[in-house]
C-alpha cells in the first residue's frame, strides 16, 4: 500500500531528523562547556606570561572552542594589553584557519573565521595599525559571504568596523555602520546589544 508506505518513511524520517538534532545540540553543549574550560585556563596563565604557552598545550583543545576562546580573551585585555590582545587574536586565526570545515556544518567554519578576522581587524585598530585591521577586515566579510548568512554576526563585524573608522576619523561613515549594526540587533530582538550601539553612536 503506497500510502503506508509513505506513513513508514515519513516515520523514519522524522526520527533521523530528531536523531540529527540531538547531535548537534549535544556537541553545541560539548563545545560550550571546552570553550568555558579553556578561557579559565588561559585567564588562570595570562598573569604567568600567557604568550609563552608552548603549541603543544593547544592539543587539549582545538577547532572552534579554542578559536573562540582565544578571541574571546583577546577582546577582554583590549584596555589592560594591547600588545597581548593582538597576539592572542593572531591565535585565534590561526587555529581558525586549521579548523576542518567538515567537522561542522556548511558556513560554520567560515562564520568561524569571519569573527576571528574582524576581532583581528580590532586589534590592529587598538594598536594603531590601521593598514593591517584594513586587510583583516577584508578577509572577515570574504568569509562573511561564504557563511551561514548568521545576521548577529554580521551586526558584530559592522560594530567593529564602525570602530575602525572612528579611529580614521571618518565619523559619518562610522556612525552609518553603527546604525545598520543597531537596525539588525533590533532585528534578533538583542536588545541589550543595541542599547550598547546606541551608546557607541552617541560618542560619535
Amino acid at each position: 500500500d503506497p500510502s503506508t508506505q509513505d506513513i513508514y518513511d515519513g516515520a523514519i524520517n522524522q526520527a533521523l531528523a530528531s536523531v540529527r538534532r540531538h547531535q548537534v545540540q549535544v556537541k553545541v553543549e560539548k563545545e560550550k562547556k571546552e570553550r568555558e574550560l579553556t578561557v579559565a585556563v588561559l585567564r588562570r596563565s595570562r598573569g604567568s606570561g600567557i604568550a609563552n604557552l608552548s603549541p603543544s598545550w593547544t592539543k587539549n583543545s582545538s577547532g572552534r572552542p579554542l578559536a573562540e576562546a582565544l578571541s574571546e580573551l583577546s577582546f577582554e585585555v583590549r584596555y589592560s594589553d594591547p600588545r597581548q590582545m593582538l597576539w592572542l587574536a593572531h591565535q585565534a586565526r590561526m587555529v581558525a584557519e586549521d579548523t576542518d570545515p567538515e567537522s561542522y556544518p556548511p558556513g560554520a567554519v567560515s562564520d568561524l573565521k569571519a569573527r576571528v578576522w574582524a576581532e583581528l581587524a580590532n586589534a590592529h585598530r587598538v594598536n594603531e595599525q590601521f593598514n593591517e585591521a584594513e586587510y583583516a577586515l577584508e578577509r572577515a566579510y570574504q568569509h562573511l559571504e561564504e557563511g551561514t548568512g548568521d545576521l548577529s554576526l554580521l551586526a558584530r563585524v559592522l560594530g567593529l568596523e564602525a570602530s575602525l573608522r572612528r579611529g580614521q576619523r571618518r565619523a559619518s561613515e562610522s556612525f552609518e555602520l553603527l546604525t545598520q549594526a543597531y537596525d539588525l540587533y533590533l532585528q534578533l530582538g538583542q536588545r541589550h546589544l543595541a542599547g550598547r550601539v546606541l551608546v557607541q553612536r552617541a560618542t560619535i
